[in-house]
């Protein structure tokens, strides 16, 4: 059971850490949701800012001094923003040590498995993978349902249960944060997350199906 648990959780984990560093894809969202239509920024003022907060969820310094590093104005955000991302660093943190325990975990089971029961091992291990890519299909199709029927208040659940602060409500209006991050690009970020996520099952489920299909054949 820890081993078909581990997978999902790797899946997820490894598709949302592949998002939050994905300076290319923050400037995607905000050419379809930020620039012309919430903030005054344009896509080339935008990328060190960008750059800055890649390098910020990577790092232990300020967000002050990422954002100097990469040439963007240090007073972009203000300190309720600053905070706020410093919570959002923690989180993103603990994705990835979910992402690292769990694959560490699916390792020494592996190892050990393959160790004591060898071919049959190989097999047993293809069934899991397989098993635990389709759980990760399963609960991303649960999330795909709840945030169709709302989103907003899935969004809001995750906020007050993630943070023990009120420094994510942010002003739409005067906030920076927010207006280069609005909404509509969480949406789609969201949806990215779960589109990567079933793309990794599909790969890790059809290996691990041909992994215990070849060795059954070779057992008879």
């Amino acid at each position: 059971m820890v081993a078909i648990v581990s997978v999902p959780i790797f899946l997820i984990a490894l598709s949302i850490e592949t998002l939050l560093f994905d300076a290319a894809f923050y400037a995607s969202g905000q050419r379809q949701h930020a620039i012309g239509r919430t903030t005054e920024f344009n896509e080339a003022q935008l990328a060190p800012i960008n750059g800055a907060i890649v390098a910020f969820f990577g790092s232990n310094e300020s967000l002050i001094a990422s954002l100097g590093a990469a040439g963007a104005p240090v007073d972009v955000f203000n300190e309720r923003e600053i905070g706020h991302m410093n919570d959002v660093r923690e989180i993103v943190r603990r994705v990835s040590q979910a992402k690292w325990l769990s694959l560490v975990t699916l390792g020494l089971i592996f190892f050990a498995r393959v160790f004591f029961r060898r071919r049959d091992g190989l097999v047993w291990i293809g069934r899991l993978e397989a098993i635990g890519a389709g759980l990760t299909i399963g609960l991303i199709a649960a999330f795909g349902l709840l945030a169709a029927v709302d989103f907003e208040s899935l969004f809001l659940r995750f906020h007050l249960l993630s943070f023990d602060n009120d420094m994510w409500l942010l002003d739409p209006r005067t906030d920076n944060l927010i207006r280069i991050f609005p909404f509509g690009f969480w949406f789609e970020s969201a949806v990215t997350v779960a589109v990567r996520a079933v793309l990794f099952a599909l790969v890790v489920g059809i290996g691990g199906f041909a992994v215990s299909r070849a060795r059954i054949g070779a057992a008879r």
